[in-house]
């Protein structure tokens, strides 16, 4: 192992960790060129910094190659309540000191050789014990960085799981008449159905608002708790809440006028609500959620397929619905991948139980899910689930 690693690692590169918020602007010009994913975009990354407690400090991870940036590993070091679950039940939960590499960011040249570079840097972090884990959210499975993450670490600190997830993606066509007519026969009758139905009630008193404007955001957040506090993520303590960090969060994106808030009324009540980053073209799905009591109508789907028509006439290519396997995700999404979070666990003690009791968990969870769907009850105890996870 350690010379393969050896092989794949020779060649002119340096390496340089940058843990010092004032450093960060070095490398603006890199990052803000090779950055693809709001999440690991560097104004939202330094606001982060500011608002999130927990919050230790950077670790950003700058590989070079004959004196010129190469790649790049945005990362930060936090101590947060780590917990896992088995379902959408927390059976382990414990604090501990990570560090986080968030979806999007490792950017640049992601060759085998530049991220087996900087994964052996992210082992050097765990072996000086400055952190307990090392959290890489949702890397594409076969990829490089993946490879890397799962290969190099020693038996007791990789990760053992094998838990993937789908990431949906809608690819655009010129109109919403030729998205329609690529559908099945049968979510074609529910896109007629659903929207003659809601016509047939509301007629006209329906009404869809896109927020976007600094001044609109008081308004926007009281309109979207009042349906957020109504769904099952909410049960779940996932989802839209209205906190100041999340304020903080849509303020700096209106700011930046990368925030769009979709939300539909019936007759003047806040009813649905899908916000998103509109983002080098991509229009990436951050939140959604529905009033139940309006479920007959199916409000989310409606509102969901204005948005698509209205993006076939901008300049939106596509919509990243995000990873998870919902059925609306799988119904109108054209491209899909696998990915999976990785962890890489420190050479101590508590590294080497947590990695254990991980495996144990996620193995007992894969067991449970495998043997729901194929007797078919998978889908039925989600439904269950969700609608008593639902506020009454």
């Amino acid at each position: 192992m350690k010379r393969d690693c050896e092989k794949h690692l020779s060649g002119d590169f340096s390496i340089k960790v940058i843990n010092r918020i004032e450093e960060l602007e070095v490398i603006r010009g890199f990052w803000g060129k090779m950055q693809w994913h709001p999440d690991a975009d560097m104004d939202f990354y330094l606001d982060f910094i500011d608002s999130h407690q927990g919050f230790v400090r950077p670790h950003v991870i700058l590989l070079s190659r004959d004196g010129q940036p190469s790649a790049l590993m945005i990362g930060r070091i936090q101590k947060v309540p780590l917990d896992w679950k088995i379902g959408y039940k927390i059976v382990y939960k414990t604090p501990v000191r990570s560090l986080g590499i968030p979806y999007g960011g490792i950017l640049g040249d992601l060759s085998y050789p530049n991220c087996m570079a900087l994964v052996k840097e992210l082992m050097k972090c765990l072996r000086r014990g400055e952190v307990d884990i090392v959290f890489l959210n949702h890397l594409k499975c076969g990829s490089p960085m993946y490879r890397a993450a799962k290969k190099m670490p020693n038996f007791l600190c990789r990760d053992h799981s094998s838990f993937k997830n789908p990431h949906w993606r809608l690819f655009l066509p010129d109109s919403f008449n030729e998205f329609y007519q690529q559908r099945s026969k049968n979510s074609k009758n529910n896109i007629r159905r659903y929207a003659n139905r809601m016509k047939k009630t509301y007629g006209e008193n329906f009404s869809i608002r896109c927020f976007q404007e600094k001044g609109e955001i008081d308004q926007v957040m009281r309109d979207v708790e009042a349906i957020a506090a109504k769904t099952y993520q909410r049960g779940l303590g996932v989802g839209f809440f209205n906190t100041p960090e999340t304020r903080r969060k849509w303020i700096l994106a209106a700011e930046h006028q990368r925030y769009r808030i979709y939300v539909l009324y019936l007759k003047g009540k806040p009813c649905a609500f899908l916000t998103g980053y509109p983002y080098n073209r991509i229009f990436f799905i951050d939140t959604t959620g529905y009033d139940s009591d309006y479920r007959y109508y199916h409000p989310g789907m409606f509102l969901l397929m204005r948005i698509i028509e209205e993006f076939c006439n901008e300049q939106i290519e596509a919509i990243d619905f995000g990873f998870g396997d919902a059925e609306y995700k799988k119904r109108y999404g054209n491209q899909n991948w696998q990915e999976s979070c990785v962890y890489i666990f420190a050479p101590t003690f508590k590294g080497v139980r947590l990695n254990a009791i991980r495996t144990l968990i996620v193995v007992t969870s894969q067991i449970a899910k495998t043997a729901l769907e194929r007797s078919g009850a998978l889908g039925r105890i989600k439904k269950k689930w969700r609608r008593h996870l639902t506020p009454k």
